[in-house]
């Protein structure tokens, strides 16, 4: 490591807002009751990878009812296919 271009990236970087915070503001959580509840009895659910959802055994009922866009259905079979080559 050299520390003199260290020292001259820390200090070319010096007063500038690097780092961004996102998400919520501190604060801003409604405070009231909480949506939470315990559950005792629980369905069990297989994960199929080629429909991208749970799969409620017993019934055949599908948990999110999740349908993946166009797009993010390219992006995912043009990175599987770099994967694998």
């Amino acid at each position: 490591m050299y520390i003199s271009a260290l020292y001259y990236i820390l200090l070319s970087m010096r007063g500038l807002r690097l780092f961004e915070r996102f998400g919520f503001q501190r604060g801003s959580l409604q405070k009231g009751k909480s949506s939470s509840k315990r559950v005792f009895e629980y369905d069990t659910y297989k994960y199929f990878p080629h429909i991208f959802d749970w799969i409620r055994e017993q019934t055949g009922e599908t948990l999110t009812k999740y349908t993946p866009t166009s797009e993010l259905l390219n992006l995912l079979n043009n990175r599987m296919i770099r994967n694998i080559e």
